[in-house]
């Protein structure tokens, strides 16, 4: 995780013409240099005055989109197991391996 986050900062110190950590530091130095890198303030005042273009509007909800059907996935499987289990005269077992099992693409994540 340090390393990845090293990249990211030597990454981000070439935009921002910051000089960059060596790579040989040891594991303390480097994580306290993660810490060192200042804000740049044009940048951040760039952001903040800049307006809202319709790409970002686009962005914004292709990503709420993605974000509300997970959640909506996951809220259904938690009702329609509670509607099934008198329908189905389910034990608190079954109940408890049929949510494992609805909830399992969850945790192994995307096929390739």
């Amino acid at each position: 995780m340090i390393n990845h986050a090293l990249s990211m900062r030597c990454a981000c110190a070439r935009y921002l013409s910051v000089p960059q950590p060596s790579r040989s530091a040891t594991y303390a130095h480097r994580a306290s240099d993660l810490t060192a890198l200042p804000p740049s303030r044009p940048v951040l005042e760039s952001l903040d005055n800049s307006k809202v273009s319709r790409f970002q509007l686009k962005i914004m909800f292709i990503s709420g989109m993605g974000f509300f059907t997970d959640a909506y996935d996951l809220f259904v499987t938690g009702t329609m197991v509670a509607l099934l289990t008198p329908e189905w005269s389910l034990s608190t077992g079954q109940v408890s391996l049929l949510n494992s099992i609805t909830l399992e693409p969850h945790v192994q994540g995307p096929r390739p």
